[in-house]
Formats: C-alpha cells, sequence, structure tokens
C-alpha cells in the first residue's frame, strides 16, 4: 500500500480588480467575490475569508459596507458571520464546529442590497469538510495505490505574472521568500494562502472566470425594496402585542436596539403603518447579543421581535463524500493541529476591538440581573436591586432617578 504524503506548496491568487466610483441607486447593480484560504477542511478549523465588492464591470465598490457569508447544508445555515467592508474589502473567519459532519458544503456570498436581484447572482463556491471526531465506517473505502490530481488550467489575460520562491524546499520556522514579478500597473489586490495538497480537490471558479460570468448574466428583474447598507447594518423588526402575541399595526412607535456590554451602544426606530420597524445602525463588531425595548406612551404593552439580515435560500444537495483509508495519516495531522490552534491561539483570536461607546461617561457600578429573580416592570427591578435608584409617579407618570457620583 503506498501512502500519499502531502507537501507544502505556495497559493498565489492574483486579483486583478479595478478600482471604481460612482452609483446610480436606483440602477446600480453589485456583485461580490469571495476568497479562501483552502477548499478542504477539517471540522473545528478556522476558515478564513476574504470578501471583494464590484459593480458589473469588476471594479472595486465602496456602495456597501457589509457582506454576508453563509456555510450551507443543503438550504439550511450552519454558520453566518457578516464581515464589515472598508473600501470595497472585508476580511475575517467562521469557526467550523467540531460537531460539523462530513461532507460537501456551499459557501455564499452576498449583500444585502443583492437580494433585491435574488439569489441568482450571489457568489457561491463549494467546499468540503471532514469530521475525524465522528464514526465513518459507512464511508471508508479501501485504499488505492496513487491519487493524481489535475491542476486547472488559469489563463492570465495581456501579461504573464511571474511567481517564484527562494528555496524548493523548507524546514519548519524557516523564512521563506515570495519574488512576484511583471506586475501590472493598475490596483490591483494579492492574497497569498500556504495551504498542503489535500486528498479532496474541489473546483472553484477564478476571479477571471467570474469576472468573465459578470458580462454573460442574463437580464433579470431588479427591485429596490431592499435598501443597501452604505454606512453600517441594517436590522428589521415587526411590533408585537405581548396580550396575543400577534403583530400590531400601531404607527410611530419608537423602539430602542442596543447591543449589551461594557461599550454601551443605542439606536433608535419608529414604526410605520404596519408595525415594521428598522434600525440603521454603524460600527457593531464582533460576536454580540442584541436587545431591544419599546417606548410605549399607550396602555399598550410591545415587544419587538428582529428579523434575521440574512438571506433565504433555495435547497442544494450534493454528493456525499467517501473517505479513503490511506488518508488517515494526512487526517490525523490535521486533527492534531485543530487541537493545538484552539488551546494556544483561541483567547488571540477571539479578541475584536470593540466599537466606541455611545455614552460619555463611564458606569461606576454595574447590576448582573441574571444573579436576580426578575420582575416583570423595570420600576421594581430597580426599586428591589438598585438601592440608589429612586422611582416616584406624578400625574400617573413615572420617574427613575439615578443620582451621578459626582454630584451625590
Amino acid at each position: 500500500m503506498k501512502t500519499v504524503i502531502s507537501t507544502r506548496q505556495i497559493l498565489l491568487p492574483i486579483l486583478l480588480l479595478l478600482i471604481g466610483t460612482g452609483y446610480g441607486y436606483a440602477s446600480y447593480q453589485e456583485r461580490v467575490y469571495l476568497q479562501t484560504d483552502k477548499q478542504f477542511y477539517i471540522a473545528g478549523e478556522l476558515l478564513w475569508l476574504k470578501l471583494y465588492t464590484t459593480n458589473t464591470e469588476g471594479e472595486l465598490s465602496s456602495f456597501s459596507k457589509v457582506g454576508y457569508i453563509e456555510l450551507l447544508n443543503d438550504s439550511i445555515p450552519e454558520i453566518q458571520v457578516r464581515l464589515d467592508l472598508t473600501d470595497g474589502t472585508g476580511n475575517g473567519w467562521m469557526e467550523l464546529p467540531v460537531t460539523l459532519p462530513t461532507g460537501y458544503y456551499r459557501l455564499v456570498a452576498y449583500t444585502r442590497y443583492m437580494q433585491n436581484e435574488g439569489e441568482d447572482i450571489f457568489f457561491e463556491k463549494k467546499i468540503s469538510v471532514v469530521n475525524p471526531y465522528q464514526p465513518q465506517e459507512t464511508r471508508i473505502q479501501p485504499g488505492t495505490e496513487n491519487h493524481s490530481f489535475k491542476l486547472p488550467n488559469r489563463v492570465t489575460p495581456n501579461h504573464i505574472i511571474a511567481v517564484s520562491a527562494d528555496k524548493a524546499s523548507y524546514q519548519a520556522r524557516n523564512k521563506g521568500v515570495i519574488r512576484i514579478q511583471e506586475l501590472p500597473s493598475d490596483s490591483i489586490s494579492l492574497s497569498v494562502s500556504v495551504a498542503g495538497t489535500d486528498p479532496i480537490q474541489t473546483t472553484t471558479p477564478s476571479i477571471q472566470e467570474w469576472k468573465e460570468s459578470l458580462f454573460s448574466k442574463d437580464p433579470i428583474s431588479f427591485s429596490t425594496k431592499i435598501i443597501p447598507e452604505y454606512e453600517g447594518p441594517i436590522y428589521e423588526g415587526q411590533l408585537i402585542d405581548r396580550s396575543n402575541n400577534q403583530p400590531a399595526t400601531e404607527y410611530g412607535i419608537v423602539g430602542l436596539l442596543s447591543f449589551p456590554g461594557e461599550n454601551i451602544q443605542i439606536f433608535n426606530g419608529k414604526t410605520d403603518k404596519n408595525g415594521h420597524i428598522t434600525f440603521y445602525t454603524g460600527l457593531t463588531h464582533g460576536k454580540k447579543e442584541m436587545a431591544t425595548v419599546v417606548l410605549n406612551t399607550s396602555e399598550k404593552s410591545y415587544r419587538i421581535d428582529l428579523q434575521s439580515p440574512f438571506a433565504q435560500h433555495r435547497s442544494k444537495t450534493y454528493q456525499p463524500i467517501y473517505l479513503d483509508s490511506t488518508w488517515h495519516q494526512y487526517l490525523l495531522q490535521r486533527s492534531m493541529g485543530v487541537q493545538v490552534m484552539q488551546v494556544y491561539t483561541g483567547d488571540s483570536i477571539n479578541r475584536i476591538e470593540s466599537a466606541p461607546p455611545h455614552t460619555f461617561s463611564k458606569p461606576y457600578k454595574s447590576y448582573i440581573l441574571d444573579e436576580y429573580t426578575r420582575f416583570p416592570f423595570i420600576e421594581e427591578i430597580l426599586t428591589e436591586f438598585i438601592p440608589i435608584a429612586r422611582v416616584s409617579k406624578k400625574d400617573g407618570n413615572r420617574n427613575e432617578l439615578c443620582p451621578n457620583r459626582k454630584n451625590g
């Protein structure tokens, strides 16, 4: 039995994206291209991402400030992430759960504004995931003598870009130098990915093939019902009557959306005639909880149910992955790498810079309400749990007072 030994290779996609500006909102069309560090992953690994937003000419666009990426199993999202975009590009990562089953998955990318044209214009690529921590008896095939993979042809338009390394092979932690010659004078983006030769090969559209497809799209219907996120994320919700849990249609009700945490951020919105409310937010980095509250002036009790900003997807299935017994050592090494990464780099990877707070004073006292028995009304919580707070009523209106630490 011959075992295939993976060798390291440097993949250097050259992304030729001309920077362009100018857009007519009603007729402007947006496209995205998504780059990943590799095509084959082990459950628990990080999937590194870089997203480019362009117009239909393939020119970088700063129109949208938010990109959406989903890992789909059929039409069901396994992971959903949002990337902040600056001058047409954004980067980040998604962590593949250790419980993710072995199989092929769809990686779909788009902007909120692209949902006006439908799913057909979303960017999509196929990736493969193997979970070595789950039983695979029904998917293991006997080993073969050897494996060979055919590299796809890559045609570089107009000129040839030369890429070379200073050595043919490297030891662990040795410094390597990459030389790139004959770069075009236009604005470009270079991305370097170092990965092994994977046992499962999946094809993905090159940047040139993707740019050519922009011109071959058939005309499709276009709507401007969904407005673009040209400043930051937009969240939508529905006013709900608590008495019957049904949508309410009261106009002009003010709601607040906040991201609880040390740096307080608050955004407001107002319901339309259908009880629909929209929150226009700014910088909201990281993985956070969201909370909403209704500033209600009537006797009715309301809540706001937020809607997912992600799109709905059609069903699409792939054939299952059948593992080869000769991959055992390779998969063992990759799974050990996942465990080392989680032990030694988890804290640094999850450290995300917070957006600036919306308040000018720093709280000097915090109360963790989960440590207390909750009451149905906020004035009861203030009265029972927060000694320095004062709640009073005058002419039927409630007043909550909290003394400032400086003023007493």
